[in-house]
């Protein structure tokens, strides 16, 4: 069974339900390996592929420039707040 589940912000998610009848994991996960490789190359061939989510981080300023220190002399000379 193939369904069109979602739409998603970055894909169309297809959903492929499949039955294995030997309940041996290793079995099941050397099949499914070999289904997933087989739509894959399937895609591939008709010059088609996958877009895979990426995201880009901007930074502004200088990263590599390190922060000058407080100027402590400015949080030492501080008059405390008049009392009213």
């Amino acid at each position: 069974m193939v369904y069109f589940r979602d739409f998603n912000t970055s894909s169309l998610d297809l959903w492929v339900v499949y039955m294995t009848k030997d309940p041996d994991f290793q079995k099941h996960m050397t099949l499914r390996q070999r289904l997933n490789l087989g739509f894959m190359r399937i895609v591939e061939t008709r010059g088609l592929s996958f877009a895979f989510p990426s995201q880009s981080i901007y930074v502004e300023g200088d990263p590599f420039r390190a922060k000058k220190p407080a100027d402590s002399d400015s949080l030492t000379n501080q008059q405390p707040p008049a009392s009213a």
